[in-house]
């Protein structure tokens, strides 16, 4: 009897140990009352003890509760005296809070002083373990810096629980919080002149240090997106685009992933979104009225996937899914999407799938490093890695993370590459390949033409014309092969391409790089000063500005397009085929306009190296001039009016510079 009892007694204690209760994670402060002081009890302020935290880095909007500068506060009362342990706050990463403690409202106790982080995005989240449990019935959330902070979460324990609540992947921290984007600014800066002094003594320990940092500052030291690695903005772009074209064309992609928001019950009434036909800022209703379209152009099967997939989406990008679609689309070649949807079209949409197909840009990377060391020696590679990760117009920000956003360099690379190996069809091919998937990698190809068209002019023969048979034989293979394999999603998806090729082109972002950008670049009506919130395209009036001011640039654009086309002649004349297609990537910033991110293809550049020993410094100086005007300009339009001034001046200027040598060398011979 005595043995049972012990028995029963353990058994009534084990069944108690295992009632949840507040020091086994319970949320305290739950469903609690909250109130703003000097505005009294508000259900907005709700949200505050709602449990629910919004994903890391979102904006604030409906998700958080504006307080009222620094002499207003949120209180919540837990409703009786509780023991308190472990506190969580989400909040406005730019502001400090003191959150405090009270049994009876009047007397206050700071137990915990929230540190910003500042360049993180709106909302983060902090925890904190206190050092010994306080007992208090209510808490305040008092911030002491900003005039517009906004509070999202507060969350109360008696213990840390195990895991802290997250909402989705977003939520976790960055490896490095206190990495904020000015630091990384500022390291980054380091590394370039690091990078510099590694160039002009090339010595080869310099070198591959400079170059290890500088990927390592591409990937924001691990830091990544703040903190994920995968870009998911880029990845409903190009794996939806590349997987669906067939049904979606260039123009469907918002409105037939607005169609299932509508069938989910979601209401998009008050949202914008971007017509892919014109490329205007409209209501979403007006995308929505598309939808029959959609469903005609998919068979039942198809849109089930298509649908399964934007839900993924959906849910991966939170607060941001109404906003990517303000971005300009899918804007691949047909071409891309031989390899890019192939991928895209191995499984359904998961965060696993998108993962792995996400380490293809890894090994691109690491391919084209390859090449570069094994064709043009250790120099040439860790000079070209450390502008990689150190120049500002192309971070990881932009496309890193992505789909097949760097296949387009490793063909130009290879191409380059088996120039200089002699090995001809095989440059035509990878050189055609290159600019099949993104049209502008085609200057390579023309720098190879104007060094034969040059020479044939000089010598008057057409030999070195004629030399080219076996290059524009890889050409033109590149282009049946794949170009005509493209045409089998549809044999008028090359207009299509070409169509919305022209409509983007003729639309302006503010990270856009060329002689016109800054030549029609006008401070007086600058983004910052010509954005009006109240209109459906808020910066409808800065486009038609910056529209005006390129139309009356392109005479200059024209005349030192000329001159350039001269000075490459001249500097590729009498020399190699492969550092004529590197000099043929100083026509980028003159005939085009390219987003930003594309001039990770001066890397390039580096190989010079081989021939001109400058080109090393040259290219180190233009990272960090670059990183400099990053640094002294704040606004994305005015940075790359700057930027675009830099480019230019630096490719006329080396270029130049080249065929100024080359000249003495002839009449020196």
């Amino acid at each position: 009897m005595k043995r049972a009892g012990l028995l029963l007694g353990a058994l009534t204690l084990a069944a108690c140990g295992s009632a949840r209760g507040p020091g086994d994670g319970t949320n305290l402060a739950l469903g609690k009352t909250v109130s703003i002081t000097g505005v009294g009890e508000t259900s907005l302020a709700g949200v505050m003890t709602d449990g629910r935290l919004a994903p890391e880095g979102a904006p604030a909007d409906d998700a958080a509760v504006a307080v009222d500068g620094v002499r207003s506060a949120l209180l919540v009362d837990l409703g009786r005296e509780e023991e308190l342990g472990a506190l969580l706050l989400q909040a406005d990463s730019n502001d400090v809070y003191f959150v405090e403690t009270s049994a009876d409202s009047t007397r206050w106790d700071i137990r915990w002083r929230v540190a910003p982080r500042p360049g993180q995005g709106p909302l983060r989240t902090h925890t904190t373990v206190l050092p010994e449990r306080v007992r208090a019935r209510w808490l305040r959330v008092r911030p002491t810096t900003g005039r517009s902070p906004s509070v999202s979460e507060l969350q109360v324990f008696r213990e840390a629980p195990a895991a802290w609540a997250t909402k989705t992947r977003d939520a976790h921290e960055p490896r490095w919080p206190s990495l904020t984007g000015p630091r990384l600014a500022t390291l980054t800066v380091a590394v370039t002149t690091l990078f510099l002094v590694a160039a002009a003594t090339r010595r080869r320990v310099l070198l591959v240090v400079a170059a290890a940092a500088g990927m390592a500052a591409w990937f924001n030291f691990g830091n990544f997106h703040y903190p994920g690695f995968i870009h998911t903005w880029e990845f409903f772009h190009y794996y939806m685009g590349g997987k669906y074209l067939p049904e979606l064309g260039y123009t469907r992609l918002y409105a037939c992933a607005a169609a299932v928001d509508a069938e989910d019950g979601i209401d998009l009434r008050g949202h914008v979104m971007r017509d892919l036909r014109t490329n205007e800022v409209v209501a979403a209703e007006s995308e929505l009225a598309r939808a029959g379209e959609c469903r005609r152009r998919f068979s039942p099967r198809r849109w089930d996937d298509f649908a399964r997939d934007a839900r993924f989406f959906r849910a991966a990008m939170g607060q941001g899914w109404n906003a990517v679609r303000n971005d300009h689309g899918f804007n691949a070649t047909p071409v891309w999407t031989i390899a890019g949807g192939l991928l895209a079209r191995t499984g359904p949409a998961s965060w696993g799938q998108i993962g792995a197909l996400a380490a293809f840009d890894l090994l691109l990377l690491a391919a084209i490093g390859a090449i570069l060391y094994r064709a043009f020696g250790l120099e040439a590679a860790c000079l070209a890695a450390a502008y990689f990760g150190t120049n500002p117009l192309s971070p990881f920000v932009w496309t890193g993370g992505g789909l097949l956003r760097y296949d387009w360099l490793f063909w130009l690379v290879a191409g380059v590459a088996a120039l200089k190996a002699e090995r001809q069809t095989l440059a035509g091919f990878a050189l055609g390949y290159a600019a099949l998937l993104r049209l502008f990698p085609a200057v390579a190809i023309a720098g190879v033409l104007l060094k034969a068209a040059a020479e044939a002019i000089i010598e008057r023969r057409l030999q070195p014309l004629t030399s080219l048979a076996r290059f524009a034989a890889g050409v033109a293979l590149a282009v049946v092969l794949l170009g005509g394999g493209s045409m089998l999603q549809g044999g008028s998806i090359w207009g299509d391409f070409l169509d919305n090729t022209a409509k983007h082109a003729a639309s302006v972002s503010s990270n856009r790089i060329g002689l016109r950008v800054f030549a029609g670049y006008d401070a007086d009506t600058r983004l910052q000063l010509s954005t009006d919130p109240l209109l459906t395209d808020r910066h409808e009036e800065w486009r038609r500005h910056v529209h005006r001011g390129e139309s009356q640039a392109r005479p200059v654009q024209l005349a030192v397009l000329a001159v350039l086309l001269w000075l490459v002649a001249r500097a590729a004349r009498g020399g190699p085929a492969w550092a004529a297609a590197v000099l043929g990537l100083a026509l980028m910033p003159v005939a085009f306009e390219l987003s930003s991110y594309y001039y990770a293809g001066f890397a390039l550049w580096a190989a010079l190296v081989v021939a001109h020993p400058a080109a090393g410094v040259g290219l180190a100086v233009l990272a960090w001039v670059s990183n400099v005007v990053m640094g002294l300009w704040s606004f994305p339009d005015e940075q790359h009016a700057v930027l675009s001034l830099v480019v230019v001046s630096y490719v006329v200027a080396l270029v130049g510079a080249m065929a100024w040598a080359r000249r003495r060398a002839a009449t020196t011979a």
